[in-house]
């Protein structure tokens, strides 16, 4: 990620993510490519977190303030939510760039 990058009161996010290789917090296909690390606001704290991406969950009741997030292209959503709070935050990456 570029330090121009930034998330706007919207979720959008603008800037340069910078592609990067042998990430291994990833399973097989989600190695190599672009990413956001996001932190949560301490509101967050101890609650159970679902982050689903295009609809699909991809993280469960994980009660962590920090993620990383792997973009596989501009097009995509990803959806942050609680049992008390429902959907708080939704990232989209219209303004953004990806870097070759």
């Amino acid at each position: 990620m570029s330090a121009d990058t930034i998330v706007d009161e919207d979720g959008d996010v603008h800037g340069t993510l910078l592609h990067a290789s042998g990430v291994t917090t990833f399973g097989e296909g989600e190695q190599d490519g672009h990413y956001l690390p996001l932190k949560l606001d301490e509101a967050y704290d101890g609650k159970e977190i679902t982050v689903k991406r295009d609809g699909v969950v991809r993280a469960d009741k994980i009660k962590d303030l920090d993620w990383l997030l792997y973009v596989p292209d501009k097009n995509v959503k990803f959806t942050f939510e609680t049992a008390e709070d429902g959907v708080f935050l939704t990232i989209t990456f219209n303004g953004a760039t990806l870097a070759a």
